[in-house]
């Protein structure tokens, strides 16, 4: 809730320096720092939209009923259209058609009608079940009868025949349900309770004639006092602000006159329409008695209103004869209003320290930082120089080395390895022999001549038993049928097999040497 602040006014603009210059020791602050022109937008603002119109309906709040409940009502939505009042600019304020319904008389809107108390149908036999309960009622329903009738000053005794023929007239006349439901509860006047007196007299004496001809009667009887149905309610003009979806406001009649602005929108067919009124309305005024409040001439300014809202506006004003009547009153109030002028440089006083009271403080630090825009540099990381521990001297001297804690150095960048042939240093060829070799180094022994060679057994050498391990077949020295097509490139050593495989691609196992010094070491 906006704190509300008596602004000082004059009358005329600049009166304030006019005082100013009279008594010199009075220094005014400037325009932003007075905080006038701010205060007076603010508190005009939050009065168009929380008390200037009458409230039509509000919802409910925190479990709450609510505080306007309107009557039972049709509406229409014309659209939401930004609204201009002065310097204020209610966008997207929504319009509705609002048509009320007519409502029924109380005695047939009320429903049924209440018969009389402990009243029920056509009495009969009782059993012996029962018998005490319906006792009861008739002698209740006797009590309130006879209270009703000594109420009305008619001496007639209540039969349980009389109770049932004013029930079922009850039924029929709404008029006579409603007499007797406002004498039950002490409602009624003297002239329904006359009314109400007649009617049953008049059943009493036609206790033996048809239930529909009693009705009649009563009905007949009735006519005379029955009021006369209400006029129709007119429509209203049902407004929405968007800032306060919650509630909805009456746009009242009065002195309106309203007209389009300017040329029609070929495209969209909208036009901007002025409608000016006068303010307050009759019942928002402020005070006791909305007279003492003088009134004023304000103009609203509706953009690219449609037809549809322009036909809805000039049967809600009344149509052109009765807009140019309103319009003659509305020149005969502006002429006897005087127009006040705020003063916009206040001195230091109480004044200048409500607003500055009221006037919230917000930061003044920007959101975005200054070199936001600019690229932002990664950071290196620090260099830390390597510590030595010298725990030697610590040792010699007998006193306990510090512990220091020693950085760990930097990584160095691996790079992925080269995949190329260990021997010719080619990259665009598939690589065997576990991707060292290229085939065309293979095929020319060159493969084999960079792989170290074990040497090989011995052919004396005694082999396991059949306790130990067998040689495998297929490690078994074989003829190799390539050594004719493919002679070796290089000499084999002395001691190796002539039976060995020269395949490029295979290593032989060299034999074991023969253990040097005497057996059995």
């Amino acid at each position: 809730m906006q704190r509300t602040v008596d602004l000082p006014v004059g009358p005329h603009p600049g009166w304030e320096l006019e005082e100013a210059e009279q008594d010199p020791e009075v220094q005014l602050h400037s325009v932003p720092d007075s905080l006038v022109l701010l205060q007076s937008l603010r508190q005009s603002r939050n009065k168009w939209l929380s008390s200037a119109f009458p409230k039509f309906s509000a919802k409910a709040r925190g479990g709450r009923p609510a505080e306007v409940v309107p009557p039972p009502h049709t509406i229409k939505a014309h659209g939401r259209f930004d609204v201009i009042i002065g310097p204020h600019t209610l966008a997207n304020t929504a319009f509705y058609e609002v048509h009320y319904i007519p409502q029924s008389p109380a005695g047939s809107a009320a429903g049924t009608p209440a018969p009389i108390q402990g009243a029920s149908a056509m009495p009969h036999v009782p059993s012996s079940s029962n018998a005490a309960p319906q006792a009861s009622t008739s002698v209740g329903a006797q009590s309130t009868a006879s209270q009703v009738l000594s109420s009305l000053g008619v001496d007639t005794f209540v039969t349980p025949s009389l109770i049932a023929q004013v029930n079922a007239a009850s039924l029929s006349n709404p008029t006579m349900s409603r007499l007797l439901q406002r004498a039950a509860s002490g409602l009624a006047s003297a002239d329904e309770l006359k009314t109400l007196g007649l009617l049953i007299q008049s059943l009493s004496t036609l206790q033996k004639a048809d239930i529909n001809t009693a009705a009649q009667i009563a009905s007949a009887a009735s006519q005379a006092t029955a009021a006369p149905a209400p006029p129709p309610r007119e429509f209203d003009l049902v407004i929405e602000f968007q800032e306060r979806p919650s509630d909805k406001w009456i746009f009242p009649r009065g002195l309106v006159v309203c007209e389009r602005e300017g040329s029609e929108d070929p495209r969209w067919r909208t036009s901007n329409v002025l409608i000016s009124t006068s303010l307050p309305f009759p019942s928002t005024a402020v005070g006791s008695n909305p007279s003492d409040v003088p009134p004023e001439v304000v103009t609203f300014k509706l953009l690219r209103v449609s037809p549809t809202l322009w036909d809805t506006l000039l049967a809600w004003s009344g149509g052109e004869l009765k807009m140019k009547e309103n319009s003659k009153r509305l020149k005969e109030i502006m002429q006897k209003t005087s127009r006040a002028y705020l003063q916009y440089q206040l001195p230091d006083g109480p004044i200048l320290s409500q607003l500055q009271t009221a006037v919230t403080q917000h930061a003044t630090k920007p959101i975005m930082p200054a070199n936001a825009d600019k690229v932002r540099s990664k950071r290196k990381a620090p260099q830390r120089k390597t510590t030595v521990t010298t725990t030697d001297a610590a040792a010699a001297s007998g006193e306990t080395p510090q512990k220091r804690r020693q950085t760990a150095k930097s990584k160095s960048a691996t790079h992925p390895p080269r995949i190329a042939c260990h021997l010719c240093d080619r990259t665009d060829v598939p690589l065997m022999m576990g991707g060292r070799y290229c085939r065309e180094c293979i095929d020319s022994g060159k493969a084999v001549a960079a792989v170290p060679q074990v040497p090989s057994r011995l052919a004396g050498e005694p082999t396991a038993t059949a306790g130990g391990l067998k040689p495998s077949p297929s490690h078994a020295a074989q003829p190799s049928t390539e050594t004719s097509t493919r002679p070796l490139t290089h000499p084999l050593p002395a001691h190796s097999s002539p039976h060995v495989s020269t395949h490029p691609a295979f290593i032989p196992y060299p034999p074991v040497p023969p253990p040097e010094g005497p057996p059995g070491r």
